[in-house]
């Protein structure tokens, strides 16, 4: 179930709410209301449909013609309960996210803060511990947080949105990410020192068809508001963190031979990549546009 409200300029609530009823929402309740700081009335208009229905109306409009974000306020939620007199099965369908949810959840697990530190540096230790000394429940502990998918979905769905900020925020932050496990590789091996005990490395064409399969998953998920994207995270986070933090364990304990290096760097670059392409692929067939998101990140033309 979705919740949405929407503060309109006065006397446009009757409009919003027409639009509403046009992509099949069973009812609209419109209110006025003052807003105190810019000291002006404005109508409210709240709906609660099936997430779906949510997103088609967000479209719809985020792309009128009437809509500007500097006049318009936007809450969608998903709603744990609401008695609601329609089809319960539609209603609690989670799928499908409004792209502006999406966008949102996105910067919000892309920020640059003491948190996303923490993450990156303490789960790269314990990986790199769990590496050396070859205990795969420390190194599962590890991956569960490893800060590697949202990064790559944020550069996906900017990519395709054309969101050059978020993409980028996404490409930053997978390279900090990698370059901090690479550093925590670093870091353990001078304290523990050998021997080297890890050895669950896949052929390359494994690690792409992984990677493939990740990415279709972890894709879907991300419009899926009960998406258990912590478990396709740690399957991920595999993906990618494992090969830094082999790279720098190995700068302590001596680098295998030149084919070896060669052959896990490019199984990195494999997985980045693939990942990348499905993701974007994904979010295409699931027809999230840039129309969508223009004027709702407020580039509109006057």
């Amino acid at each position: 179930m979705h919740q949405i409200q929407v503060n309109t300029p006065k006397g446009m609530g009757k409009t919003v709410g027409e639009l509403a009823l046009k992509v099949g929402i069973q009812q609209a309740s419109i209110s006025q209301v003052y807003a105190y700081g810019p000291d002006i009335e404005q109508d409210l208009v709240s709906i609660q449909t099936d997430t779906p229905t949510a997103r088609n109306f967000l479209d719809a409009l985020m792309t009128a013609s009437f809509f500007d974000p500097r006049n318009y306020n936007i809450l969608s939620d998903s709603s744990p309960v609401v008695v609601y007199a329609a089809d319960v099965a539609k209603i609690t369908q989670p799928f499908d996210l409004p792209v502006s949810d999406i966008f949102e959840d996105l910067w919000s697990q892309n920020q640059i803060n003491p948190t996303y530190f923490g993450k990156a540096i303490v789960s790269s230790l314990l990986l790199s511990y769990g590496m050396i000394q070859n205990e795969p429940i420390t190194m599962i502990a590890a991956l569960l947080f490893t800060p590697f998918l949202t990064k790559v979905q944020a550069s996906a769905f900017g990519l395709l949105t054309r969101q050059w900020q978020l993409a980028a925020r996404g490409g930053l932050l997978l390279l900090l990410s990698t370059f901090i496990t690479l550093v925590s590789g670093v870091i353990v091996a001078l304290v523990l020192g050998g021997p080297f005990q890890y050895h669950g490395f896949a052929p390359i064409w494994i690690n792409f068809l992984i990677s493939l399969i990740v990415g279709i998953v972890a894709g879907f998920a991300t419009a899926d508001a009960n998406g258990k994207r912590e478990l396709i995270a740690m399957t991920t986070a595999a993906q990618f963190a494992i090969v830094p933090a082999w790279l720098g364990i190995m700068l302590v304990f001596g680098l295998p031979e030149k084919g070896v290096v060669v052959e896990r760097l490019l199984t990195f670059f494999v997985n980045v990549v693939t990942i990348l392409v499905i993701s974007v692929l994904v979010y295409y067939l699931l027809k999230y546009k840039k129309e969508s998101l223009e004027r709702f990140t407020g580039k509109t033309k006057d």
